[in-house]
């Protein structure tokens, strides 16, 4: 799995572009140093002329590509890069543009090329970024910046998901029809949020195909070569209810709960410095966070058709979310209450002389006797 934590720049802008890499769930490092190119939407349209190139041939299928040298681990294109990826922390990678004042607007791609095993397959994880006029509104709105993920929030999130939303962030779509905008190449479907350590089974004419295609992970499907019209492609995926941003704002709702509590001298501005303590309730709220989500969002004929055509299905999903609430709403009120009120077993020390001092008692009878006390 592997998630981008940045999608909009401006021309003339100097962007970091970050890059998440899970594996069974945890945060993993490729074998190697991920490579990145920033291509635009062009970028699979190579000419025929070069291909008597063998660095501008199409790139290899994934299981010739086992054996393939390190020139044919990524795409050889007129766009930048490819660059070097550096790390900044365990499974977070980033890497560095400077985007020319000239440079086209429109949607731009980073194409992230890396191995989980040296010996392994090339394995290629594509992202959107749309870059925006230098001279527009954007600009003085506030220029967008890179989120940059600490291992506290990257490690709640993973419990979040694992522990309250796992069905939630992967829900399986079969056999869904793409369907077409102005590009040839590309087939749009019904939701984002792809799951990225779920491979898309694509079916092209009823024909299973591996290659000749990749994903941005957020419901499209762009081909190497121009489509018939007659053409008809099925996909398979699973697909996230949340994104990650959603998610991380969930957390930091919990956070703002946490802090609301009294008593409110004891807070907290971000989720990097949180107390151990807190943990469980934040992530309790931050569920709740979610089943509201689910709750309202089910109402919508978009969103309950997730779970059935029949209008009951979805109505019988949003009582057992409510009751799910409800039980987690109690338990998360004793908790932050026995957090913040420290009712929760602490530390303690306890000091006693072990000597009396000498001869501090004979003086106190003495005094009293000699007074006739």
């Amino acid at each position: 799995m592997s998630v981008q934590t940045r999608q909009t720049a401006l021309q003339g802008e100097y962007v970091r572009l970050y890059c998440i890499f899970e594996r069974d769930g945890m945060l993993a490092d490729p074998s190697s140093p991920p490579k990145v190119q920033i291509v635009n939407s062009g970028y699979n349209q190579e000419s025929s002329s070069s291909s008597t190139d063998s660095t501008q041939s199409q790139p290899n299928s994934a299981s010739s590509q086992t054996n393939s040298s390190s020139s044919t681990d990524y795409y050889h294109t007129t766009g930048f890069g490819p660059f070097t990826a550096k790390q900044e922390n365990v499974g977070i990678w980033y890497a560095d543009w400077l985007i020319p004042d000239n440079l086209p607007v429109g949607q731009w791609w980073d194409l992230w090329t890396f191995k989980w095993e040296s010996s392994g397959v090339t394995i290629r994880k594509m992202f959107t970024i749309d870059v925006h006029p230098a001279d527009t509104v954007n600009q003085w709105a506030g220029t967008p910046i890179a989120s940059n993920i600490s291992n506290m929030t990257a490690s709640l999130l993973r419990d979040l998901t694992n522990l309250f939303l796992y069905e939630a962030q992967h829900i399986p779509v079969y056999w869904e029809q793409g369907y077409r905008g102005d590009d040839k190449r590309t087939l749009n479907f019904a939701y984002g949020n792809w799951s990225p350590g779920f491979r898309p089974l694509v079916r092209l004419n009823n024909r299973i195909v591996a290659t000749g295609w990749t994903t941005d992970n957020n419901g499209h499907i762009i081909f190497e070569r121009d489509l018939d019209e007659d053409d008809q492609v099925y996909v398979t995926y699973k697909f996230a209810y949340f994104s990650d941003d959603e998610m991380t704002d969930f957390l930091v709702a919990g956070l703002y709960a946490m802090n609301t509590i009294p008593p409110s001298t004891e807070y907290y501005t971000n989720i990097n410095s949180i107390p151990y303590s807190w943990v469980s309730a934040i992530l309790l709220y931050a569920a709740m966070t979610g089943l509201q989500r689910l709750i309202f969002g089910l109402n919508f004929q978009e969103k309950g058709i997730i779970f059935g055509e029949n209008p009951d299905s979805a109505q019988k999903a949003i009582d057992n979310f409510a009751k799910l609430y409800s039980d987690y709403d109690a338990t998360w009120k004793e908790m932050a209450k026995n957090v913040k009120s420290r009712r929760l077993p602490s530390i303690s020390m306890f000091v006693s002389p072990e000597y009396t001092l000498p001869g501090g008692r004979s003086r106190w009878f003495r005094y009293l006797y000699k007074n006739g006390a």
